[in-house]
């Protein structure tokens, strides 16, 4: 009985070491484009130069991914974890010091942290909440939406009482509250390199595994998951001046309608978990419908922008869903926690190589065409190729 409440005590420990792990992945990304303005002004640099900085942590996901394996294979998971904290914590230091190059290589640190943390939390669920990795997974995401929306919200007043240095520095908190929870959890985990997980490793070597680039299923849900991350990031950018120049909002009134569609991303991260487990949903079923969320929000948008709000409530469906379903369907397809790892980078750098371009591509559409039609019409396509995508790959996954 005391050998049971004692692990039941460190998986508690564990959840709350995880979910401090979540508000930091994505809060440091959200807190920077609230005062890019008085950042481009102190530094003196052009607005080229500002979006480059601002892209640079999306640019390390894509790029350093396979970096981030390796790092992940050669360190236990607790020795991962803490060691991406601290890399946050330097990088939200260095990046608050000031100087052009000081920002640059704090948002390099902090974007290759990062990285690896969004692979080792994947690691985290599979090996020590593979029982509950749904309900789990809906967490992780909801926790880094909830993180991304205190930052996005507090960071700007902050700045106005303090200065923008100190309103990025003071989201420091939140590694270092992270990283004592995971030496509390070192400490309690007799057992610290859980790496593997011998019950599900035994059944299969990573060895006997084809690579990753060589299996079909994985490919799909790359591309399924780039599709996710090009509308995630593409109306995140845009969707502000859509309702700007297409319904003559403000800009504080179109900044406060498009964080409806990043608080709407609760919807996903905790409905479709929720759903599934009332509904027995399939992970085809899952994909059928956050995708065809995402393709409702640009078509409801250019045919009826007058009910934005219905189309934003839609699309957090998408938002927070999505993220959900394809790192569930990581999971899934992971014979062990190496697999896990090599499917998690390859899925992520290629998701987040189209999630960088996103942006571009839709300005420059406008900027072409003159109008949103054509760069929301090649949203909704996206959104189409999703579908077939993620719904190809969970069949493949269901009959291995």
């Amino acid at each position: 009985m005391l050998e049971k409440n004692s692990s039941k005590n460190k998986n508690v420990l564990l959840f709350f070491a995880l979910m401090a792990l979540s508000f930091n992945l994505r809060s440091h990304l959200t807190a920077l484009p609230s005062v890019i303005s008085d950042l481009q002004q102190s530094l003196g640099i052009s607005a080229t130069i500002a979006g480059l900085i601002t892209s640079i942590p999306v640019l390390c996901f894509a790029i350093l991914s396979p970096v981030a394996s390796l790092v992940i294979s050669k360190l236990s998971t607790t020795q991962t974890t803490i060691s991406l904290l601290i890399g946050i914590a330097i990088g939200v230091f260095i990046r608050s010091i000031g100087s052009v190059w000081a920002v640059f290589a704090g948002t390099v640190i902090l974007g290759f942290s990062l990285t690896i943390g969004n692979i080792i939390c994947l690691i985290i669920i599979a090996d020590d909440f593979n029982d509950k990795k749904n309900m789990i997974t809906g967490l992780y995401v909801a926790a880094m939406s909830i993180s991304s929306m205190i930052t996005s919200a507090a960071t700007a007043s902050i700045a106005r009482h303090l200065e923008w240095r100190l309103s990025l520095c003071v989201w420091d908190i939140f590694p270092l509250i992270a990283i004592a929870l995971w030496v509390a959890v070192a400490i309690r985990t007799s057992k610290v390199d859980k790496e593997r997980c011998p019950e599900v490793e035994d059944s299969k070597n990573i060895e006997d595994l084809p690579a990753v680039y060589k299996r079909f299923p994985v490919y799909l849900l790359a591309i399924a998951f780039g599709c996710h991350t090009s509308l995630f990031y593409g109306l995140t950018a845009w969707l502000p001046s859509y309702l700007t120049s297409t319904l003559g909002m403000t800009d504080s009134y179109a900044g406060i309608a498009a964080s409806i569609f990043q608080i709407a991303g609760l919807i996903g991260c905790f409905g479709i978990p929720a759903l599934s487990a009332l509904a027995r949903l399939s992970r085809r079923t899952q994909f059928l419908i956050v995708a065809t969320a995402w393709f409702i929000i640009p078509v409801g948008l250019i045919s009826l922008p007058q009910l934005w709000l219905i189309w934003c409530l839609i699309g957090g469906i998408g938002s927070g869903g999505g993220f959900t379903v394809v790192f569930g369907l990581v999971m899934d397809q992971a014979v062990n926690l190496d697999d896990n790892r090599n499917i998690s980078a390859f899925v992520q750098g290629v998701g987040y190589a189209f999630a960088a371009v996103c942006p571009t591509l839709l300005g420059s559409l406008k900027e072409s065409s003159g109008t949103w039609l054509s760069g929301f019409l090649a949203l909704a396509i996206m959104a189409v190729v999703m579908i077939i995508c993620g719904m190809w790959s969970s069949k493949l996954s269901e009959k291995a």
